[in-house]
């Protein structure tokens, strides 16, 4: 079973690691529901996590709120995705939802742009439609596949 956890910060990574996480979530502002880390704290807990055997997994989210992002915040995340590349994480972490539908052009354009990286469906899945939710699993486990 792996075990995440989920960082704000660089505090507690070393602690989650040896307790046995394999895996971190590495976000900002916990308060908003998680926002993207800054280049900074990216580098540093890459480094980190990856010295003691974990992966990480970057938060990609310009803001909290909804999940139905403009072309300015999609151009943000796409940018993120980069930075989460260029500063070594394993994957990233984000979703696209509006008025209870996943936001298929948003999310596929930002699996192209994380091709490569490892990709997880955030907790934008729970502002799906319940309905809807086995679909959006099967989309997301086809483009996340492709995008390899």
């Amino acid at each position: 079973m792996l075990r995440e956890f989920c960082a704000e910060n660089l505090r507690g990574i070393p602690e989650a690691i040896k307790a046995g996480a394999g895996r971190i979530e590495l976000c900002d502002d916990l308060s908003v529901g998680g926002v993207t880390p800054s280049d900074d704290v990216m580098r540093k807990a890459v480094s980190l996590s990856h010295e003691m055997g974990a992966k990480v997994m970057v938060m990609v989210r310009p803001r909290g709120g909804d999940f139905s992002y403009r072309e300015d915040e999609l151009r943000l995340m796409e940018s993120a995705i980069d930075a989460a590349r260029g500063r070594g994480a394993d994957g990233v972490v984000y979703g696209c939802v509006c008025e209870g539908r996943l936001d298929v052009t948003s999310t596929q354009r930002l699996a192209q742009v994380a091709k490569g990286l490892d990709m997880t469906f955030h907790m934008a899945f729970d502002e799906v439609d319940e309905a809807l939710q086995p679909k959006v699993l099967g989309s997301w486990a086809r483009w996340a596949s492709r995008a390899y």
